[in-house]
């Protein structure tokens, strides 16, 4: 989540970030010090995190000299700093830069940064990362109350950048450091795994159900900047079900599709307006009686009900990703550099809607809806779509002529859910329109499940990462399957590439031969078994 709302104090500030960082960042830069003498500075985001669930930070820092560049030779260092005490908690002035800004906050777990060796303090070394703690008693950086120190890291003040991840995870009384010193948006991209400490009790050192989480340093006779450039922290929501694509019933989840072949492709990628999308015959289903979907129909009714004392639940989905939409058409007008560094964030492609060409594509699926209509087609019982306009024009397109709010029709009211948007944050195509506004345009959908009325997700200067986007896309599939009913077999979903992706990644469907260009679909059969927690 994007962080706003922060408590700055002491030497700390807040600034404008500039400069030439492959991440999205906060929209601000944190200095908790300047590279001046005798500082101490806190930043705390207002918002108290609850000790009940579990979360991970990431977070990038430099730390430099006054002139940007490396910081050998100075004091004193950063720590991340988790505490019960006041969201303008700051460390004891007394003990000079030695205590990082953090010492002398009761209730507190801090994670130090340290790279001065300061003697009364029995610091290890002049470059190491440690875990302090007393309790709900006032905090210290002697070396007597760390938890867990390793010097064996790269050098701190080297005025690089470093990517660092910290699990918190109060359920399992766990606190775990993991250090990078390239981006995560690299390819090849690993963490190195810095300190894991067990046994750590967060509500008994906070006294607390929540806590604040921030940033503390300090300076004494040497100094040095202490910069934060990118921070973030997620929820970690334990998953509800494990989920597997069925085989033997679609090719395309037998991985029997060339992948190379256009006649195998459920959508070309270039066909004008006016010429027919080609798809495979019966959405992929092998069986071509006719007889096919009635005994397909069965068959997920006898897998759902031998399922039923284990909790496990199969559903059919059928996985539409929208038609081409003005922004699909600008990549490939202007390529993707030029997207990706200008035109993805003009207003003109806000919410992007469909071209001449995306409506010609999802209206060959109605056709085939249609078709295999005939043939006792399992129409969904739930029909769920994300709440972008490209979407919601595809599903009216799609499903045209069987859904309304008339109960007589075929399919229930569609809704429209969060969970299955885009990778969210900085193109403007992946922002939507207030509910309210959605509303008025889409009177036959369901609105009711959006957070919010405006777009709180979205935010200009900063993407969604990848892995986060995924496991939001999971805890749609744990509501699909968890929160709706059983018997709800058969559901449609309208969605986009990064959807289709979420869900190859979360049943582990061969991914050889899936086409997910824009009007492309992925019919699947899945099985969810319910998480045993507590069991291994």
């Amino acid at each position: 989540m994007l962080l706003t709302g922060f408590c700055v104090i002491g030497s700390a500030a807040l600034s404008r970030l500039h400069g030439p960082f492959d991440l999205a960042p906060t929209p601000v830069s944190i200095e908790i010090t300047p590279a001046d003498p005798d500082c101490r500075g806190a930043v705390f985001w207002k918002q108290p995190i609850t000790l009940t669930s579990r979360f991970h930070v990431d977070f990038a820092f430099r730390i430099t000299a006054k002139d940007g560049g490396p910081a050998t030779g100075s004091a004193d260092g950063f720590a991340f700093v988790l505490q019960a005490h006041a969201v303008d908690a700051v460390g004891t002035r007394d003990v000079g830069g030695a205590g990082l800004g953090y010492e002398g906050i009761p209730k507190s777990i801090a994670v130090e940064f340290d790279t001065y060796q300061s003697a009364d303090r029995a610091d290890p070394s002049t470059n190491h990362i440690s875990v302090h703690t007393r309790g709900h008693e006032p905090n210290s950086a002697h070396h007597r109350y760390a938890i867990g120190t390793n010097s064996n890291i790269p050098i701190l003040t080297s005025g690089s950048p470093f990517y660092c991840r910290i699990i918190i995870d109060p359920p399992g009384k766990m606190l775990q450091i993991l250090l990078s010193e390239s981006s995560p948006h690299v390819e090849g991209f690993l963490y190195q795994n810095i300190l894991t400490i067990g046994g750590l009790d967060f509500e008994a050192v906070m006294k607390a159900e929540t806590c604040w989480a921030g940033f503390t340093a300090g300076t004494g006779g040497l100094c040095q900047r202490h910069e934060i450039f990118w921070w973030e922290i997620w929820e970690m929501r334990a998953p509800r079900y494990t989920y597997s694509a069925i085989p033997g019933f679609f090719l395309q989840t037998d991985g029997h599709i060339d992948s190379a072949s256009p006649e195998s492709h459920p959508t070309p990628a270039t066909v004008d307006a006016k010429t027919p999308v080609q798809h495979l015959p019966r959405f992929g289903l092998k069986d071509a009686s006719e007889s096919r979907w009635s005994e397909f129909r069965k068959e997920i009714a006898r897998l759902n009900e031998e399922g039923r004392k284990d909790g496990v639940i199969v559903k059919y989905l059928l996985i539409q990703r929208h038609g081409e939409g003005i922004h699909n058409e600008a990549i490939l007008n202007f390529g993707m550099e030029a997207w990706d560094e200008y035109y993805s964030r003009q207003t003109t492609y806000f919410d992007a809607h469909l071209t001449p060409l995306g409506i010609a594509q999802v209206g060959t699926i109605n056709a085939m809806i249609r078709e295999e209509h005939a043939f006792d087609y399992p129409m969904p019982q739930v029909l769920v779509t994300s709440p972008l306009t490209r979407c919601l024009q595809t599903m009216g397109i799609v499903y045209d002529g069987f859904i309304g709010r008339d109960t007589n029709t075929a399919i229930p009211v569609p809704r429209a859910v969060e969970l299955f948007r885009e990778q969210y944050g900085d193109h403007t195509c992946d922002a939507r329109r207030s509910r309210s506004e959605l509303e008025l345009l889409y009177p036959h959908v369901d609105f009711s499940l959006l957070p919010t009325d405006a777009d709180e997700a979205w935010q200009p200067d900063e993407r969604e990462p990848k892995a986060h986007a995924y496991d939001r896309i999971r805890q749609g599939l744990d509501w699909l399957f968890g929160s709706r009913s059983r018997d709800e077999m058969f559901v449609g979903l309208v969605g986009h590439a990064g959807v289709v992706r979420g869900v190859l990644e979360c049943t582990k469907h061969p991914k050889d031969g899936v086409v997910i260009a824009p009007g492309g679909f992925l019919p699947v059969v899945i099985r969810a078994v319910p998480v045993q927690v507590g069991k291994v």
